[in-house]
């Protein structure tokens, strides 16, 4: 059944994909991450590529981790607030949603993203910096749902839930079944897709353990990025090197 399920995702799939065109970001100059980007030495130009202030060069790390954090923060922020001013996006809680995620009984896109230090929006903060927003960001995903007409919801398993002793109360397939139970169950449309990045393929793995027969009759697509999609899932730092597309935290 799970073989039958996944050529169908691959078929399904293959219609939302194919046509992805590229987001510009002309308008986004006074936007106030952008600005405390700038104040950093650093932009985002027309085509989401961050670069220097002073002569317009790559990013360069200079060892200061602190420096490297603090970008980081503002890259995430600008994202996320692209994705409140641009696309209509609305927080609640720690996750995003779309301002038709309760009114569209069409199709929706469910984004999670992988373990580590990356929040809603972003699949790796070192692809966001180091090539640019159309590789490290949820965006380009965002905007074509959009053009297809799909609503949207970003999930943020990565959520910071501490107990007294610094462990995780929750882990990220306990905030997705949550999710799913308080927001997604709720979502009017009839067909779901999933992207999964990294550890979220395990995550999508986990829900269509718990949720049953509600995951099977309305999830049409499943989209696995550097992920696993079963009952053995690793990651490792190398793994992470080599790929150069998956936040594990440090500099990735």
């Amino acid at each position: 059944m799970i073989k039958r399920a996944l050529k169908a995702t691959l078929r399904n799939l293959a219609t939302f994909s194919t046509s992805f065109s590229r987001t510009y970001y002309e308008d986004t100059g006074n936007y106030e991450y952008h600005q405390k980007l700038i104040s950093m030495g650093y932009y985002f130009n027309e085509r989401g590529i961050l670069r220097s202030v002073k002569d317009n060069s790559p990013y360069k790390f200079t060892g200061d981790e602190s420096a490297y954090e603090s970008l980081c923060h503002a890259v995430t922020s600008f994202i996320q607030e692209v994705m409140i001013k641009d696309y209509n996006m609305i927080k609640a809680d720690s996750i995003f949603l779309s301002n038709d995620f309760y009114s569209n009984g069409l199709k929706a896109l469910v984004l999670i993203q992988g373990t580590g230090k990356v929040r809603p929006g972003v699949w790796s903060r070192y692809c966001c910096i180091n090539e640019s927003l159309e590789i490290g960001s949820m965006i380009p995903y965002i905007a074509h749902g959009k053009r297809l007409e799909h609503s949207a919801i970003i999930l943020n398993p990565n959520n910071e839930y501490r107990s007294e002793n610094q462990r995780p109360i929750f882990s990220m397939s306990d905030h997705c079944n949550s999710a799913w139970s308080k927001y997604i169950v709720k979502c009017p449309a009839k067909e779901l897709f999933i992207v999964a990045h990294s550890a979220g393929g395990y995550c999508a793995y986990n829900l269509l353990k718990n949720s049953g027969e509600h995951f099977t009759n309305r999830v049409s697509a499943i989209a696995l990025t550097d992920a696993m999609f079963g009952t053995c899932l690793l990651y490792t730092s190398d793994a992470a090197d080599d790929m150069q597309c998956v936040d594990l935290g440090g500099r990735r």
